[in-house]
């Protein structure tokens, strides 16, 4: 059973082929960032929100992939149950894969269709048929251009700065790089009402030194956890284990390797999961086991089963203070702690332990 754990922001940090040290409260996610060029720092931000597949990126992207993808980066992600699998054209049928999505780019005039009611699902996506799908997520619209609209939208391609890192003509087909490419630079892109795509729809930010979207925000906001393994992983990560990409102590490892008491995140678009062996303790605490500073408004350490523990993070002391759950809990808590070492002027090591978690109920 998942129980409910309050914890500090997280960091996720695996970037340009260093791993810096992070104390337990800031947990080292490994991300898949392997440098930091514009083409890893799309792939990563797609593939972090869902949006279509980063692999074989030489591979060509048919109309019906394509129109899940712009599915996927719209406000429709996630929420496409409730359409009714059906299509406006002739050559996709009720049960083709994509037939709900095809309905919804038709719906908002995202995908054009041919002559004599087809779609063409299989057909390679050209490069002028997707910047009218983007340009019209962004929310322009046939009426806001003028003339022909082929001229209209490709100029609003390199008006918006869609078009870095493509190299493709008007009427050629489009690799899934491409479109990886597309996608984010779509994210960055202002939209009709002058505000980042990225930012109204799944609240990316920008780096305001390197001016990309900040990718280690973005994948802390799409991570969730942490949650202590009790009975076994597969009830904690929703989807198939033999898809996931485990790490434990930022160490590439197996979902086999992992073991009662680990503490576990996961990032479902990535199908990735990060496992830490924090040490953990189990009991009671009274209002007189918890110190406080600034007058006694704000807890800083605590007394807990014989040990004391320093509280890391805001959101940990507040749950041991006068109005935290940890305080007042009905039955025994459990922290989830690091130990540090320090080393004194004198030369002595001193070890201080650290509440990073605490668990509250069963």
């Amino acid at each position: 059973m998942k129980r409910r754990i309050v914890t500090t922001v997280l960091a996720a940090c695996m970037i340009f082929n260093s791993v810096p040290l992070v104390y337990a409260a800031e947990p080292i996610k490994e991300a898949v960032l392997t440098s930091n060029s514009t083409t890893n720092i799309a792939r990563n931000t797609v593939d972090a929100l869902g949006i279509m597949q980063v692999n074989n990126l030489n591979a060509h992207v048919t109309r019906g992939n394509f129109a899940q993808i712009l599915v996927n980066a719209s406000t429709y992600a996630g929420n496409t149950d409730w359409i009714l699998k059906s299509s406006p054209y002739a050559d996709v049928s009720s049960n083709h894969w994509a037939s709900s999505y095809i309905q919804i780019t038709a719906q908002n005039d995202w995908l054009t269709g041919y002559l004599g009611g087809r779609f063409k699902p299989e057909d390679p996506v050209k490069l002028h048929e997707a910047v009218y799908g983007l340009t019209s997520l962004l929310g322009y619209t046939r009426n806001d251009v003028q003339g022909s609209q082929l001229q209209g939208r490709m100029k609003l391609y390199y008006d918006k700065g869609l078009n870095e890192n493509i190299s493709k003509g008007i009427d050629e087909a489009l690799t899934r790089e491409d479109c990886i490419n597309l996608i984010y630079n779509t994210l960055k892109a202002a939209n009709k009402n002058g505000i980042m795509y990225g930012q109204s729809t799944f609240n990316c930010t920008l780096d305001p030194v390197s001016g990309e979207i900040n990718y280690l925000n973005l994948l802390e906001d799409k991570m969730v956890g942490p949650f202590i393994v009790e009975t076994g992983i597969s009830s904690i990560i929703p989807f198939a284990l033999k898809d996931a990409v485990v790490y434990i102590d930022r160490k590439p490892a197996s979902t086999g390797e992992i073991r009662k008491g680990d503490i576990v995140y996961y990032n479902k678009a990535m199908k990735t999961v990060w496992v830490y062996r924090y040490k953990t303790e189990t009991g009671r605490v009274l209002p007189e086991n918890v110190q406080y500073a600034n007058g006694g408004l704000i807890p800083t350490g605590v007394t807990f089963v014989g040990g004391q523990y320093v509280l890391e993070g805001s959101a940990v002391a507040a749950e041991f203070s006068t109005f935290g759950d940890a305080l007042n809990a009905e039955t025994p808590i459990t922290i989830i702690y690091d130990e540090r070492t320090t080393m004194t002027a004198e030369g002595y090591e001193i070890t201080t332990k650290y509440i990073v978690g605490v668990v509250i109920g069963k």
